[in-house]
């Protein structure tokens, strides 16, 4: 509660975003970027109530930030602040971030992927968000998941922005996990969709190659935009609905 002060930060975020963080030791696996290409992370913090809480950052198994702390970083509470990173994606793209809680608990609103070690564009944003939206990436470049990506136990997974986004690889949403695709979207690899609770949102118009499995009373819904399925769709006991036109080249 109360005004979030920026003045420390180049370039702040939305307030919106601040707002939401996810807390108790999160971790997040950034997908779709260059196989052992070089990216600068921008790591947004705002502490709210504890001053004394510490935690270690770690990305792709590394520390890169030890015994953090974000009150004493900014100055105080309700200020937010920023550390940068310069890191190196795995083999197949990912990036992995993980917090761990050394005093009170772990807390981070977003992070910001830049393109090179210093300068460069920004990639991708990660609203890492908290209840009601869970993880929110903002896409400026294209990103392709060529891994897994999940949502599963009540977690929500959002992509948006001007670019677009496409699943080469297994997008598994299941046990009440919620998935929004906000982007131009390719599914060239596998989506599943299963167990009631169990939903899917694509809003900006799809491409489908590869396979959706939906199963178990879960549930899809394609909105606000034509799509196509020009690749294999299975529903076992489950909803698929649209509301805008769609055409099926494999009937």
């Amino acid at each position: 509660e109360g005004t979030i002060d920026v003045s420390g930060v180049a370039a702040p975020l939305s307030d919106g975003v601040y707002r939401s963080f996810r807390i108790d030791d999160p971790a997040f696996a950034i997908p779709g970027l260059a196989a052992a290409g070089t990216y600068r992370l921008r790591l947004h913090f705002v502490e709210f109530t504890n001053p004394a809480a510490r935690f270690d950052v770690a990305v792709n198994g590394g520390t890169v930030l030890d015994d953090f702390s974000i009150a004493e970083a900014a100055g105080g509470l309700h200020r937010a602040v920023t550390r940068d990173v310069v890191v190196t994606a795995d083999a197949s793209g990912g990036i992995a971030v993980a917090l761990a809680a050394s005093s009170g608990r772990a807390s981070i609103s977003a992070i910001e992927v830049f393109t090179g070690s210093e300068g460069g564009e920004r990639a991708l944003l990660v609203d890492c968000g908290s209840v009601p939206w869970g993880i929110g990436y903002y896409l400026y470049g294209p990103m392709v998941n060529e891994g897994t990506m999940s949502a599963s136990a009540g977690a929500r997974q959002g992509i948006s922005g001007p670019s677009t986004f496409e699943n080469a690889g297994l997008f598994l949403v299941e046990d009440e996990g919620q998935l929004h695709v906000g982007t131009a979207f390719t599914n060239s690899g596998s989506i599943e969709v299963a167990g009631s609770g169990s939903r899917g949102w694509i809003t900006n118009g799809a491409v489908n190659t590869g396979s959706i499995v939906l199963s178990d009373k879960a549930f899809i819904d394609f909105q606000y935009a034509p799509w196509s399925n020009q690749g294999w769709i299975s529903v076992s006991d489950a909803v698929i609905s649209t509301t805008q036109p769609w055409t099926n080249a494999n009937a």
